[in-house]
């Protein structure tokens, strides 16, 4: 037990062998050789019998390598049954779109290579995707959503000519890459961090939130691929520079070249390039600039590419393009962030876009003012501000880690993951935008926690601080997870029963025009007629959704062929992240505005806090026509609803996500809904928010 210490020692080169092969044989046997025992370590080869491979037995040699792979099978074992569910979800949302574009039944035609641009951006495809229905009403013609991912569309359309419209298959192709990504992440952290650092920071990583939409949504599997060829190219790069191998480093720019790809995630890893080049380079700065040149140059190329090609975003109120400096910059400001308190203190960054569930229970229980509930920027101004509180102490790990003389992996990783946020402050904030940067965190919050143990290794406060550290960062993103993962399984399964079973006969669906007087978001309004192709289902001539507000409206028709519709209270149309996706604040509808979608025309009556309030819509038929048929969602799926006489008004309840499957669509003589209820001085005598009508 006696610890020798030595001051400016280095082992020959007979004594460095048999530490290798003592090092081996402790990590191979489960031991932990701590840093402090390191004399005695030396000590004990200078007395050690050099053992070489040959030596080694079978079994000591299979043990060596069962000690590997098990803690990586343990993790990702364990990361798939979290997300279970979200693995056999199904398509949703952008996947129908993309699979309408494959077989031609998307409202635009798409090349192979093409099927991440929506809409590219000109008047003509915006008017034919609001004529269409696809987009609603209010959505600019000139929005552009499109992004750069021709090897991700290739895959999507050859997976379609193999698999067809069975989801399954699909989730097992992500499902797989997923575990490639896994297990390059593993490789890594092993090979730089020591085992038990290396298992505790791949632990977290599997249970980190940036895994369950990518995992359970299809559509976003090209971040997997990007991320996989990306960090692939990390290790052989790094390994390159260690070792000065041509073929090593030719490899790395193949492998990045597929990541670009495959998406603009693996602008992302550059993060990592830079940072280690910046705190482990010990060349001059001018030769660790040429070293990352050819990784700079095929960034530059993608980017010059993207452009030219017109594959961007722009007239979006949630999307900020990097081809619009000022713009992208500000992103990264109110972005970056967010972010970066999602890794460090596991706020998820999806609140910031939809909401934290917590408001609500507040709410629930009088805590809370409604209005955090209804407005976001309440909350949108404390995550950032708690973001702003992560970036700070990201800082202090960062200086901590540069003022030691030592230049260990956990700095320039750590480092390297601050930087790879700033590619993906472009789109809304979300959890899975981190795939990449939490890959570097979590070596920072593992080498954190054992310095917490170090510090007060004579107190239990020391093992308390550690275990909090590293449970917490477990804990939430597990019920994180869970509770996404459930989501949006139940999510899936719900929309595609209230689509596949309308409240009407299918042969009548085939000859009329179908308007959603309110949908809950997107996925059962926009991609109706989609999914319903998908299975088999007859679809409407037309589909068009007029609100996505989460608030009733009263509806009082005005003339035979037009009503208006006033929301209730202080909500107004484009206050939700769903319907800012298609069109920017500086693209602001103002009074009088009139939009034609070919079957009807909205005009913007009234404002409130500089968004529409109050419109009137006007139809090219009677609303009583047998070719137009009505519905709203209810909990029960889409229901049809009547139309008052003219003169009068109703209450269009506020959108319901449907509670459970639809067993059975109601025949096509259902009643009228029982929500259409109202008249004027009812509503007066209830004391809504109507009364002044």
């Amino acid at each position: 037990e006696t610890r020798l210490k030595f001051r400016n020692f280095w082992p020959g080169a007979r004594v460095r062998k048999r530490m290798s092969s003592f090092i081996c044989l402790t990590w191979a046997s489960g031991h932990s050789c701590e840093d402090d025992d390191f004399s005695m370590l030396v000590a004990r080869c200078a007395e050690t019998t050099p053992v070489t491979d040959r030596s080694l037995p079978a079994a000591r040699s299979g043990h060596r390598l069962w000690a590997v792979l098990v803690p990586i099978i343990v993790c990702i074992s364990f990361g798939i049954f979290i997300r279970r569910e979200a693995i056999s979800s199904g398509f949703f949302a952008d996947d129908y779109a993309q699979l309408g574009m494959v077989d031609g039944t998307y409202p635009l035609p798409r090349a192979a290579y093409d099927l991440f641009t929506f809409s590219n951006g000109s008047t003509f495809e915006g008017d034919l995707l609001i004529r269409s229905g696809f987009y609603p009403w209010w959505a600019d013609p000139k929005v552009r959503i499109s992004m750069f991912r021709p090897l991700a569309s290739l895959l999507t359309s050859l997976e379609f000519r193999l698999w067809g419209s069975h989801a399954l298959a699909y989730h097992l192709h992500s499902l797989g890459w997923w575990i490639a990504l896994t297990g390059i992440v593993a490789f890594l952290y092993r090979r730089w961090l020591s085992p038990l650092a290396a298992f505790a920071a791949l632990l977290l990583y599997v249970c980190d939130e940036a895994h369950g939409i990518t995992l359970g949504w299809i559509c976003n599997r090209a971040a997997l691929i990007s991320t996989t060829f990306a960090f692939l190219a990390l290790a052989m790069y790094v390994s390159h520079r260690k070792r000065a191998r041509t073929g090593l480093h030719s490899a790395a720019l193949a492998s990045f070249a597929l990541a670009l790809g495959f998406g603009e995630y693996a602008l992302c890893s550059l993060g990592y390039f830079i940072a280690y080049e910046w705190v482990c380079g010990t060349e001059s700065a001018p030769r660790r600039l040429r070293a990352l040149g050819p990784m700079l140059g095929l960034a530059l190329l993608y980017l010059v590419i993207r452009g030219v090609a017109g594959k961007s975003m722009s007239h979006s109120g949630l999307y900020a393009d990097i081809g619009h400096p000022l713009g992208f910059l500000g992103a990264i400001v109110l972005r970056a962030p967010v972010l970066i308190g999602d890794m460090l203190f596991a706020l998820s960054a999806d609140y910031w876009t939809w909401g934290a569930p917590v408001l609500q229970t507040a709410v629930a229980h009088g805590w809370l003012d409604a209005a955090w509930v209804t407005d976001l920027a309440r909350w949108r101004a404390v995550q950032t501000g708690i973001g702003f509180v992560a970036c700070i102490a990201a800082g202090w790990m960062l200086v901590r880690e540069l003022a030691c003389a030592e230049r260990r992996p956990q700095t320039w990783l750590l480092l390297g993951a601050v930087l790879a946020v700033i590619p993906v402050c472009g789109s809304f904030p979300s959890s899975r935008l981190t795939i990449a940067a939490s890959f570097g965190v979590m070596p920072a919050l593992v080498a954190l926690a054992a310095r917490l143990w170090r510090a007060t290794r004579s107190r239990p406060a020391g093992a308390i601080l550690a275990g909090g550290l590293l449970l917490y960062h477990l804990v939430l993103p597990i019920r994180f997870e869970r509770e996404e993962s459930v989501r949006i399984q139940g999510l899936t399964e719900l929309a595609r029963s209230a689509i596949l079973r309308l409240d009407v006969e299918e042969s009548e669906l085939t000859s009329v025009d179908l308007v959603l007087l309110n949908a809950p978001e997107v996925a059962t309004s926009m991609y109706l007629p989609l999914t319903r192709q998908r299975y088999g289902r007859a679809i409407p001539r037309h589909c068009w959704y007029l609100s996505l507000a989460p608030a009733s409206y009263l509806l009082t028709r005005t003339s035979e062929n037009a009503f208006t519709m006033r929301l209730s209270s202080s909500v107004t149309v484009l206050e939700t992240p769903h319907e800012q996706l298609l069109r920017s604040s500086e693209a602001a509808l103002r009074v009088g505005d009139a939009i034609d979608t070919g079957a009807f025309q909205v005009t913007v009556l009234e404002l409130f806090d500089g968004r529409p309030k109050a419109m009137r819509v006007e139809f090219n038929r009677s609303l009583s026509d047998r070719s137009l048929l009505f519905m709203r969602p209810t909990a029960d799926g889409y229901r049809r609803y009547a139309m008052p006489p003219v003169g009068q008004s109703r209450v269009v309840p506020a959108p319901e996500f449907p509670s459970k499957p639809v067993q059975s669509a109601t025949t096509a003589s259902s009643v009228v809904d029982p929500g259409s209820r109202v008249a004027t001085r009812a509503l007066a005598n209830s004391g809504s928010d109507y009364e002044d009508e």
